[in-house]
């Protein structure tokens, strides 16, 4: 066997073992998505059930329902988790840029109805961990993540969204299908020591029975109300006797406490 020969053969083998690595190494990214994602949709009220797909750099996409006659998209999930590589809520009809995951497909269920103007994500079983960004593809929309089991945010930051509100209260709508406010009767909501990224966002809700934090928070507006009771969407307070203390706030340039069934105002 010639010199030629044995070089060719050497090089096949190598390219051979570094196609094995990066099938392996995709593989293990590929098993180890659905742990990290863990969204799993249930139909809403009205039947509808949202889609799911997947960015081209495997970051996961929900397609999100329909919005009501209200422009509000009701989403349910039995999970809802968000993972270092993050999540995108897809509320464009068709092709549209993100940052996490670049050029995604078009949400189908937005064929007729058009972009929502909030995206409502219940989740009615476990807790939520939040450890990575969510995005909203396309239209930007405020954004609710409501889950009375409980949301623990460490290192999560929100994208392409004016109002972001974490809630452990159970929403409430009203007969016209717009969004009345939050009935809060338990869970805990954490921010941990990586913190809550809403740099972007122009208001950011955080309402809860228990609420706690670590980490610092980047807002331009806060809204903290933590014990059980009423709260409206656009952030009266109906009924809630407990107040809250956020030590870490950065670039907060307001924030306000509702404690003791009386509204007070931080600037």
């Amino acid at each position: 066997m010639d010199n030629e020969t044995m070089s060719m053969r050497g090089y096949l083998a190598e390219q051979g073992k570094r196609a094995l690595a990066l099938l392996l190494c995709c593989t293990i990214t590929w098993t180890s998505f659905p742990a990290w994602a863990q969204v799993a949709p249930t139909a809403n009220p009205g039947g509808q059930t949202p889609g799911q797909q997947v960015a081209a750099n495997g970051v996961p996409v929900v397609d999100i329902v329909a919005p009501n006659a209200r422009g509000i998209s009701h989403n349910r999930y039995s999970n809802f988790n968000v993972g270092p590589n993050g999540l995108i809520l897809n509320n464009s009809a068709q092709i549209s840029k993100t940052e996490l995951g670049g050029y995604v497909a078009g949400n189908n269920n937005l064929q007729r109805s058009g972009a929502a103007s909030l995206i409502l994500n219940e989740i009615t079983s476990a807790s939520s961990r939040l450890q990575g960004y969510t995005e909203i593809a396309g239209t930007k929309a405020p954004l609710v993540i409501a889950n009375p089991n409980g949301i623990s945010c460490d290192g999560c930051g929100f994208l392409n969204t004016s109002r972001v509100t974490l809630t452990t209260g159970t929403p409430t709508l009203g007969s016209d299908g717009a969004l009345n406010g939050f009935s809060i009767t338990g869970g805990a909501l954490s921010i941990g020591r990586n913190g809550l990224d809403a740099f972007n966002v122009d208001r950011l809700d955080l309402l809860s029975r228990q609420l706690s934090v670590d980490g610092a928070i980047w807002t331009k507006e806060l809204v903290a109300v933590a014990g059980t009771g009423r709260v409206n969407y656009d952030g009266m307070l109906l009924d809630v006797c407990q107040v809250p203390t956020v030590p870490l706030l950065q670039s907060v340039s307001t924030w306000r406490s509702w404690g003791a069934c009386m509204p007070t105002v931080f600037a």
